[in-house]
């Protein structure tokens, strides 16, 4: 097995070389702290079966260089994300983007080893750290969603995507005095008094992905 390790801090891929090198089954390793270079390698000969990469890195983020490992690889390559970004969206979106593992970046280098046998394997891993808040986020997502009406939750999506209410009222075909009506209702059914808060318990929670705004 063909592994890349790409993080811009040379102390961590090099930390997680050390580790990998002791495990059976991982012929090669390469390093990288640049994910242009390791997209431009990818594209011409280089083909390694497992990726883990940050997510925060110069010149490219982390989840655009995973849509585009994907559509250079497909299947062909399995991805763990080790990352400090460990919100609910954003380890939503990266599982849904086809990443196979997901862990926190003060996971221990043992669970790191664990996840990438389970991936190995051809099994998901999520982090234990992130299993908790991630599940969390789920079962409030689903309860808070089931209270707010099809309505409701075009509004919420849209405000959250820092639309006005003006702005709201004319793509929805609304008057601005009903968008204010469900506004009103769903501040209130978050127990909630501003929409700045109401914004960012959308985010924390799962109800709204920054990324598709």
């Amino acid at each position: 097995m063909k592994v890349s390790i790409l993080d811009d801090h040379t102390l961590i891929v090099e930390s997680i070389r050390g580790v990998l090198n002791k495990m059976p089954g991982i012929s090669e390793i390469t390093l990288y702290t640049n994910p242009l270079l390791f997209l431009k390698e990818i594209s011409v000969n280089y083909h390694p079966d497992l990726l883990i990469t940050d997510l925060i890195m110069p010149s490219m983020g982390g989840l655009d260089l995973i849509e585009h490992c994907k559509t250079l690889l497909k299947d062909k390559i399995k991805i763990v994300v080790l990352s400090s970004i460990n919100n609910a969206p954003t380890v939503r979106q990266a599982l849904r983007m086809g990443v196979n593992g997901y862990l926190a970046k003060d996971a221990t280098m043992e669970e790191l080893a664990e996840a990438v046998r389970e991936i190995m394997q051809g099994k998901q891993y999520i982090g234990k750290s992130i299993q908790k808040n991630f599940l969390n986020s789920i079962i409030t997502e689903e309860q808070v969603v089931l209270h707010l009406t099809p309505r409701e939750k075009e509004v919420l999506e849209l405000l959250c995507s820092s639309k006005t209410v003006k702005e709201i009222a004319h793509e929805l075909k609304l008057s601005a005095n009903t968008v204010h009506s469900y506004h009103k209702n769903i501040l209130r059914k978050f127990k909630l008094n501003r929409t700045v808060d109401l914004v960012s318990f959308a985010i924390q929670h799962g109800l709204h992905n920054p990324y598709h705004s």
